[in-house]
């Protein structure tokens, strides 16, 4: 089994805290949507994935093109990929950036699942953020979504935004509450490197929410959500039983997958690669049919075994009798000293075989894993 992601790299006007790679030059679509089945038809012709159980549009904003070209990149998955019957197919969609007429079409060429980009149900936020929607976009956005009987749909928060307060997150939980979605995602502000949100804190133009604010309110999402009838089974996604993103979850757990189009990752029977983080670039070589990778790696047990341990830690634990079996290491008395202190002070518990963090674990889940690796 795999999966597939495409990556759509168009934007209408790209938000300044955002680090995925997207344009705004809509002109370029019909280009990148040849470029895209052509590169579909690359892979097909090398066979180096068979039996995709979960398809991810992203991008980008996937849904402010035309509903037609979506119908159309699916058909070329259909026709250059062997895909199972009951495959988890998503979208990512901006809110105000569908109407009837495109989610009639989702469903119809096998969408079955649709990640919204709520951020906030609040207007000072979506400023601040630079959204291009605002909170009635939002709502009639998930109407809609629930009009056309979308059974799995994901809601994406943003919290920690500069500004915001332990009210205004408490009134967000609740309004989420009111759609009552399958899966949320909620992700505290990151200050990506190189991006318009960067370079203003570091001018001192935007202050920070404190480190100990930032954690209430995480501690604050996780017990909602919990009380609320939600499983979190990943550091920042919640989702009712049976609702876990398949597509995430085959990432963390290292199944083979194969990404399309610019900037999009690939990992196949340990060997990751990546494709040029330029359209132009991109273009470029696959109109001389040559797939568009900027780099590679193998990843050898010790990165292997690492990435296991950091994945494992952020989701469903690490399973130390697979651990053994896999790369002949006693992982639990290799680490007994450190993971014995864990265990007592709290951040960590052993139910065996799994490791898995608690709730104040999963605060400093970085720093626990540094220790274990």
């Amino acid at each position: 089994m795999g999966s597939l992601y495409i990556h759509i790299p168009f934007c209408i006007r790209k938000c300044f805290y955002c680090d995925f790679y997207s344009v705004e030059k809509i002109d370029l679509v019909d280009r990148c949507l040849k470029s895209l089945q052509k590169e579909m038809g690359i892979y097909s012709e090398m066979k180096v994935i068979n039996n995709i159980e979960t398809i991810y549009l992203g991008g980008g904003t996937p849904s402010i093109l035309f509903p037609g070209y979506i119908a159309e990149i699916l058909n070329s998955v259909y026709k250059y990929f062997d895909i199972c019957t009951d495959a988890e197919i998503t979208i990512e969609v901006n809110p105000g950036s569908v109407d009837d007429q495109k989610l009639a079409i989702y469903r119809s060429c096998g969408i079955n699942r649709i990640s919204v980009g709520v951020q906030s149900f609040i207007e000072r936020d979506l400023v601040f953020l630079k959204r291009i929607h605002n909170v009635r976009d939002t709502e009639n956005t998930l109407n809609l979504i629930l009009k056309y009987g979308f059974e799995n749909f994901s809601m994406d928060l943003i919290f920690s935004i500069p500004g915001s307060s332990m009210n205004d997150l408490e009134y967000n939980m609740n309004k989420i509450i009111e759609f009552n979605p399958q899966h949320i995602s909620a992700y505290s502000l990151i200050f990506e490197e190189g991006t318009g949100l960067y370079i203003k804190w570091k001018n001192g133009e935007i202050e920070k929410v404190s480190e100990k604010d930032e954690a209430e309110m995480y501690l604050y999402i996780m017990q909602f959500f919990e009380e609320n009838g939600y499983n979190h089974y990943e550091i920042s996604n919640y989702a009712r039983k049976g609702y876990e993103c398949k597509h995430n979850i085959n990432y963390w757990n290292h199944t083979d997958y194969l990404g399309i189009g610019p900037s999009s990752h690939s990992y196949i029977k340990r060997k990751r690669w990546w494709n040029f983080r330029d359209i132009r670039k991109y273009f470029s070589l696959i109109d001389r049919n040559i797939v568009p990778v900027e780099g590679s790696e193998n990843i050898v047990d010790d990165t292997l075994l690492s990435e296991i341990i950091l994945l494992g830690l952020r989701s469903t634990g690490i399973d130390l009798k697979k651990v053994e079996e896999d790369f002949h290491i006693d992982f639990y008395h290799k680490n007994q000293l450190i993971i014995k202190d864990l265990i007592e002070n709290g951040f960590i518990y052993l139910d065996y075989p799994i490791l898995l963090l608690t709730k104040k674990g999963f605060l400093v889940c970085d720093e626990i894993c540094r220790k274990l690796m």
